[in-house]
This record gives C-alpha cells, structure tokens and sequence, in this order.
C-alpha cells in the first residue's frame, strides 16, 4: 500500500483513513503463539475417513511439539549445581562481583521459562530461578537496598507458588523475614518465619526460621516467646534431615 500511495495522495486521504494506515491490526499471523505446532487445513468437502485422518494427523504433529524441549535434565543439574556454588561463594566472596554472576544465571534460566520445555522441568527451573531471586534478595539487602530486596523476595514466592515446592517456599519466607526484620517491621519479620515453619521441609530452613522468630520476639521485649522459638529451634536442629 506505501508504495501505491505518494505524498500528495496521503495529503489528500481523510484522518480515519490515515490512522488505517498507520495502525494496521495484527494478522493472526502475529498472533499465533511461539513455536506453537502449524494447524493443519480441512479441506471444504471431507469424508468421515478424511477427518479422522486429518484428526490423527494434528494429534501427532502436537505430540512432537510437546515433546521437544530447550533444555535437557543435564542443563538443570548444572543450574542448580551452579547456584549451590553462588551461595556457598557469596559467604567469602566479593558480593558485588558475585551480584553479577548471580544475576546472569537468573537471566539465563528466564530465558528458558519463556520457551518451551515438559512441565517437570519447567518446575525445576521455576526452583533453580527462586532460589536465585531469593540470593538476590540475600545480596540487595545486605548493599543496604532493602526496597530492591523486597522486590526479588516477592519475585521469588513467585517462582515457588508455580514450583510448588515447600523447601523453596520455605527459605522464601526465611528471607522475607530477614528483610523485615532489618526494615523495622518486626510484626511481619515475625508473621512470616511463623509461616514458613508451617512447611514441612529438610535441610536446616526449620532452624534459621525459628531463630528468625525468636529474634523477632526479643526485639518486641516478648522474652518467653523467644525462649520457646529458641527451643523449637534445638528441636528442629536435632530432626532435620537431608542437604540444603
């Protein structure tokens, strides 16, 4: 059309038929998902065998769509592998350049969700990408942005409601509870290690989360409350089971 149409002709179109050529709507073209399999056309006069065919036909083609995946169980072990590494790092390391590391991993694993890959696997990156985000959170807090660490914390339950996975939504709530408690917002530091203590989890969660709360009772002057998370917290060292 842009080329049929010279200036003067444009001068002379009505604004409607201006704005027509200027915002033209999507074709289905555009719309039609990523990656999503192509259908497959009816022909106009088809036979009960024809459809039943052609029926066949699209269930295979969405099958080898369903199929294919852009990452292989070996790439997940190696994240998650790679951002144990980061949160052992980050106890030694500087935590600017580790920042930086972390961040990219993140940003790789996003990249993956945007695709397509078979729902177990889109789980696990969901984790492999929570348990980042609440790094994240670790690192923006302690460089003295706690606004910007909410920010990742809340992300991070995110990904853990979607992965339904309670250890991760456990440390989520051990590292909200961090956040509030440096804010000052002792009442939510509090609410959420209660929360997280509701899981049922393996590792060591259960022990930073109880001290959590008992840190957050002494500092709202309640000594026997503290005294009995401090308890909980002996109690869940010795029953804990299995590796963070």
């Amino acid at each position: 059309m842009e080329d049929l149409l010279d200036l003067e002709d444009r001068r002379a179109l009505p604004e409607a038929d201006l704005r027509l050529l200027i915002h033209r709507p999507p074709t289905a073209e555009h719309l039609a998902p990523p990656n999503a399999p192509s259908p497959i056309v009816v022909p106009s006069e088809s036979t009960g065998t024809d459809l039943v065919r052609l029926a066949a036909d699209e269930s295979a083609t969405w099958a080898q769509w369903a199929e294919a995946s852009n990452v292989g169980d070996i790439a997940l072990e190696q994240m998650m592998a790679e951002t144990r590494a980061l949160a052992s790092d980050y106890l030694t390391s500087d935590p600017v350049v580790l920042f930086v590391r972390t961040r990219a991993l993140r940003d790789r694993i996003f990249a993956l969700l945007e695709g397509h890959q078979h729902p177990r696997q889109s789980a696990a990156l969901y984790v492999a990408a929570g348990y980042l985000c609440g790094l994240l959170a670790w690192m923006s807090s302690d460089l003295g942005q706690l606004r910007d660490a909410d920010t990742q914390g809340k992300t991070a339950w995110l990904c853990a409601e979607l992965a339904g996975h309670n250890d991760l939504r456990a440390w989520v709530l051990s590292t909200r509870s961090k956040l509030a408690f440096w804010d000052r917002r002792l009442r939510d530091a509090l609410n959420f290690a209660r929360r997280g203590a509701t899981y049922r989890t393996t590792g060591t969660v259960a022990v930073l989360l109880a001290c959590q709360e008992a840190d957050a009772w002494s500092e709202l002057g309640a000594r026997d409350e503290a005294l009995v998370a401090l308890a909980r917290a002996e109690d869940a060292r010795s029953a804990m089971s299995g590796e963070d």
